[in-house]
């Protein structure tokens, strides 16, 4: 067995052989291909045709003995995080929130105080923890429980809350699309969790929320100055290329990577391309993360380009179904203004001459659009996108 979840009080498995993926239930049935695209169709459309009960949730937060403070801060972001909830995992969503712990700290004591990390949660006691002196020191800004650098903290460590899964009799944890049992790891990409983490903490504040002009500026500021921002993009370039419900499905119910792999093959149909992006995407996360990325390296644009040449298959399939010349040109829109760009990377303080293959990717991607453009000016007689 590859994998497990529980969907509806079921339990499934994911079982790939041979590059193929295939579903089976409790009774170890393989499922056959029109109930495998059933459950795949309720699995990945949970969120967006489920109607939480904000009743539960007020319950929640009110028998919590914990949160004494900020109490109305954790009820607006809760519920916006509960939507991506899956319906299987409410229940323990709503017992995980009566027993949230949440603390602000001037030096944390642990296995990550060496990465002066400005807030984390603890799974094993359900403990958020802010580390104020790590703001100041981080972001160049005084500690405060008003701005959008506090808010985007709390926000981003409450959506790990809510895609985190922690069993203590089996001493078995999923946080995101990372699981782990006892001290053994049995699967991690933390660049893709952390990813998906930052980029929904950066469409609620600056898509989603309504906030004002001011704490948008903030919150645009702490995402493009944090050291998620590029795994952030890479997500957004994934959701764009398969869909927003695969994403945060696989995500939010801690499937790991195979759902997402499977979802790209029936884009370019070598399986292992898909398992080596992942990699990547890891690999890469792990060397910036440990101060690793040299010039050398230069894999953040190897990662960019086969994102490129996904998202271009998949106009080029978009054309062949007959989409419209609107929808994909919008569709190169939204994708061209997530790219790691020259802009980013400045921001960042860093030479976009010292990474030629970020370069090459952006040159790729500038590529495909005039591709586009010859093709809807009458020269697609002959044309190879």
């Amino acid at each position: 067995m590859d994998y497990s979840f529980v969907f509806a009080g079921k339990t499934y498995y994911i079982i790939t052989k041979d590059n193929n993926t295939f579903y089976m239930d409790e009774s170890e049935n393989i499922l056959d291909s029109t109930s495998a695209i059933e459950l795949e169709k309720r699995m990945f459309n949970y969120f967006t045709h489920t109607n939480p009960n904000p009743q539960e949730l007020d319950n929640a937060i009110q028998s919590n003995p914990y949160l004494t403070t900020q109490k109305e801060v954790f009820r607006q972001f809760l519920k916006y995080i509960e939507y991506y909830v899956p319906l299987s995992k409410r229940e323990e969503f709503y017992e995980k929130i009566k027993t949230l712990k949440y603390e602000i700290s001037t030096k944390i004591e642990n296995e990550f105080s060496h990465s002066n990390m400005v807030g984390f949660y603890t799974f094993e006691n359900n403990t958020i923890t802010i580390n104020e002196e790590a703001i100041k020191k981080a972001n160049q800004v005084s500690f405060s429980y008003g701005n959008a650098i506090y808010l985007t903290i709390l926000f981003h460590e409450l959506t790990h809350f809510a895609s985190s899964s922690y069993d203590k009799d089996n001493d078995e944890l999923f946080n995101g699309f990372n699981h782990f049992k006892g001290q053994k790891t049995i699967r991690l990409n933390n660049g893709l969790t952390e990813g998906v983490t930052e980029f929904i903490t950066f469409l609620r504040f600056l898509a989603e929320s309504g906030c004002d002009a001011e704490l948008v500026e903030q919150a645009t500021l702490r995402f493009l100055g944090n050291g998620y921002v590029f795994n952030s993009l890479l997500v957004a370039q994934l959701c764009i290329i398969t869909s927003p419900n695969i994403v945060y499905g696989t995500y939010f119910q801690n499937l790991g990577i195979i759902p997402l792999c499977k979802k790209l093959s029936e884009i370019d149909h070598d399986f292992n391309n898909a398992l080596k992006l992942f990699a990547m995407i890891e690999t890469d996360f792990y060397n910036r993360s440990e101060e690793r990325f040299t010039k050398a390296s230069d894999l953040l644009g190897l990662i960019q380009i086969q994102m490129i040449n996904y998202f271009k298959m998949a106009i080029k399939n978009d054309i062949m179904n007959n989409k419209s010349e609107e929808e994909i040109r919008q569709r190169i829109d939204f994708f061209e203004k997530k790219l790691i760009s020259k802009a980013v990377l400045k921001f960042k303080n860093i030479d976009i001459n010292d990474y030629p293959e970020i370069v090459k990717s952006i040159e790729t991607f500038q590529e495909l659009k005039d591709s586009i453009s010859k093709y809807y000016q009458g020269y697609n007689q002959n044309m190879t996108l």
